[in-house]
């Protein structure tokens, strides 16, 4: 994180290579400065996105489960009832 002169915050991402000569002396720095403000937007974004996604999906399972479930009672009651009339009627 970086504050601008206007005192703006923005993310940066920086490189600094030693230049030497070709006797291995030192003879400067190059520096290479990036604004990355809009990735790091981006990035945190996305995470919001995907931990809704992952609590919509825990929602949408449970809600599969009890479903699944509450549909399986019909059924039981049907074939116990079905079970009776056999007996009854074999």
């Amino acid at each position: 994180m970086h504050i601008k002169k206007n005192g703006k915050n923005i993310w940066i991402d920086s490189t600094v290579n030693v230049l030497k000569h070709e006797k291995n002396e030192f003879n400067g720095t190059l520096a290479v400065i990036r604004n990355i403000t809009k990735q790091k937007q981006v990035e945190k974004s996305l995470k919001k996105v995907i931990e809704d996604l992952k609590r919509s999906n825990e929602e949408l399972r449970q809600f599969a489960y009890i479903s699944s479930h509450d549909l399986q009672e019909p059924l039981r009651t049907i074939a116990s009832f079905t079970q009776l009339l056999e007996r009854r009627y074999k």
